[in-house]
């Protein structure tokens, strides 16, 4: 994802709060990723990580790999090994099933991560979303971080919605501020993703309004 297309940047500079926040966020902070398309292994990484720090999630990723001979284990490697060995490592009962859900389902249904590459991101959302424990917030991770698809806007996450009620002065219940919060990303299209990586930025950084 090519963050300094010059399109792009005029794009999101008319909006003038994220006008404010791209010349705020020094480029190298952004949230990027080398978008290996590798959906599964993503997918898998993601249940690990969900709710630990990053560095704990490193530490139960790398236990987790060297329960296996190979690089990344394969379905198959992954349904023969017991969930108690799996719940050795520091994963929960939930999580070593929902490890066990994505092995299941991508062998169901013979899925590869190459076909994924070619599908519209809301056919991804789809499909993903079928698998017990992936929801539509993982998808969208998946869109992002491993896919590197361009205008992606996760309404759901919480990052982004703490960014955006500081920067754009909203709030409300939580209906109506996905609404706006929905409305005011239309206008960054067909470059929501960068707005996104800019935003989850300027609030980690806690960068002045």
């Amino acid at each position: 994802m090519n963050l300094y297309n010059q399109e792009m940047l005029r794009a999101l500079s008319r909006d003038p709060v994220l006008k404010r926040i791209v010349k705020k966020v020094p480029p190298e902070k952004l949230y990027l990723s080398d978008a290996d398309g590798r959906v599964r292994e993503h997918l898998i990484a993601s249940i690990i990580s969900q709710q630990l720090s990053v560095q704990v999630a490193r530490v139960i990723n790398r236990r987790f790999l060297d329960l296996f001979p190979s690089d990344f284990p394969s379905n198959q490697q992954i349904l023969s090994m017991a969930t108690e060995d799996l719940r050795s490592v520091g994963l929960s009962g939930q999580k070593a099933s929902y490890i066990r859900n994505i092995a299941e389902h991508f062998t169901e249904h013979k899925w590869k991560n190459e076909d994924f590459h070619d599908m519209g991101d809301e056919e991804i959302i789809v499909k993903l979303s079928q698998i017990k424990g992936v929801g539509r917030w993982t998808a969208e991770m998946v869109l992002i971080f491993c896919l590197g698809r361009p205008d992606v806007f996760a309404a759901d996450d919480l990052g982004i919605q703490m960014s955006m009620k500081a920067w754009y002065q909203i709030d409300g219940d939580r209906k109506s501020l996905i609404k706006t919060m929905k409305d005011q990303a239309e206008k960054w299209k067909p470059f929501r993703t960068a707005a996104s990586l800019y935003l989850w930025a300027a609030k980690d950084l806690k960068i002045e309004i």
